[in-house]
């Protein structure tokens, strides 16, 4: 008779343990994001801000066990539609495992609190803070047209730009460390736009800085998006300082030449030499404006398929490519550039005028550097 009292004590324990797993259970399911790292080394602890983390800056769990990495993914020619790196997660009471696909084994890692909005894991010297993220309402910003650059930095970061449209078409110019260097076409299902899509307007667009800068040497990342033949957002990213749902959704983008069957392609022979800059910027008087990587390499794709004209123009602006480069005189629609095979000037149409068009932020005083 003695044994009962701890027997029942055993039972409330398990009873308790298998609540709060089922607890855990229902509110793990959904997309975290990472926001915060404290330390153990101070009492007060020591926040380091993302992504100075080897942890996940964004994870998705699903109700059938499966989770998704929002850090990676890669693109399935089978079922053609993009994947997350994913793999297995179990949890209990206290602690949650994810199942490592090289070494086969779960790592565990303890719970210090779970609750529907906020996600507190023990990574041993540190514990890190995640948020429940939640979407938007509704998109806030439709667009039709999105153009990544990335610029490399000192190591093997990509240098690329990448142009990818509703109707599928797809446009890629590789420096270097890409999966192929040169200019290139491909297309995708439409299917695919709609999830890039999909993962951008996960983020209120419209709410982001033009800028994000970490104010080192590292990679710069600038997307621009394009609606009804206008710029309606650019955003440059220095050293990854954007919020984490716009990072997820630019890298899943910058992975897709990687999966594409890519056909060599050319620009007309008076473009060529135009298309080894990786920037330009509109000058007038003593001022310019600077376009984004990004917006340079969409001016390239309207002046490769713009029309040749006769018509004569008054210019009030050169396309400038740096000092001592080649400037190209221009009116914001039309544009004369030389031929260098037969050395005669072209002028070119692109159909409407770039600068009054997409011009959204300040110019600024030229320099000796100009």
């Amino acid at each position: 008779m003695k044994s009962w009292p701890l027997l029942l004590f055993l039972l409330s324990v398990l009873s308790a343990c298998n609540s709060r797993t089922a607890e855990n259970q229902k509110n793990i399911v959904g997309t975290w994001e990472r926001v915060g790292v404290k330390a153990k080394s101070t009492s007060k602890g020591i926040i380091i801000l993302p992504p100075f983390d080897a942890s996940m800056s964004g994870m998705g769990f699903n109700r059938n066990g499966t989770f998704e990495s929002k850090d990676g993914s890669f693109l399935s020619r089978k079922s053609n539609s993009f994947i997350w790196f994913s793999s297995n997660y179990k949890i209990t009471s206290t602690d949650i495992s994810f199942l490592d696909l090289k070494s086969k084994s779960w790592q565990s890692y303890p719970i210090k609190k779970l609750t529907p909005d906020l996600l507190i894991l023990d990574y041993g010297d540190r514990s890190i803070y995640y948020k429940k993220f939640k979407a938007p309402e509704k998109p806030l910003l439709l667009f039709d047209t999105v153009i990544l650059s990335r610029s490399g930095c000192y190591g093997a970061c990509p240098i690329l730009s990448l142009l990818v449209s509703r109707k599928g078409d797809v446009k890629f110019n590789g420096v270097d460390h890409t999966v192929k260097t040169g200019y290139y076409s491909s297309s995708v299902d439409p299917k695919i736009f709609a999830q890039i899509q999909h993962q951008f307007l996960l983020v209120n667009l419209n709410k982001l800085k033009d800028s994000y800068s970490f104010g080192a040497d590292l990679e710069t990342i600038t997307v621009s998006f394009v609606k009804n033949g206008r710029i309606c957002k650019s955003v440059s990213d220095n050293g990854y300082e954007s919020p984490p749902p716009f990072r997820w959704a630019y890298l899943l983008l910058t992975l897709l030449p990687d999966k594409l069957s890519l056909t060599p392609a050319n620009y007309p022979n008076y473009l060529k030499r135009y298309t080894n800059y990786q920037y330009s910027s509109f000058v007038k008087d003593q001022h310019a404006f600077d376009l984004l990587r990004s917006e340079h390499f969409l001016l390239m794709q309207y002046l490769g398929t713009g029309k040749t004209t006769s018509r004569s123009f008054k210019y009030s602006y050169q396309l400038s490519f740096g000092k001592g480069e080649p400037k190209i005189p221009t009116d914001g629609r039309f544009y004369r550039l030389q031929d260098p095979s037969s050395k005669r000037y072209v002028t070119i149409d692109i159909g409407f005028n770039f600068i009054t068009t997409n011009i959204h932020r300040e110019w600024r005083e030229l320099t000796e550097y100009d």
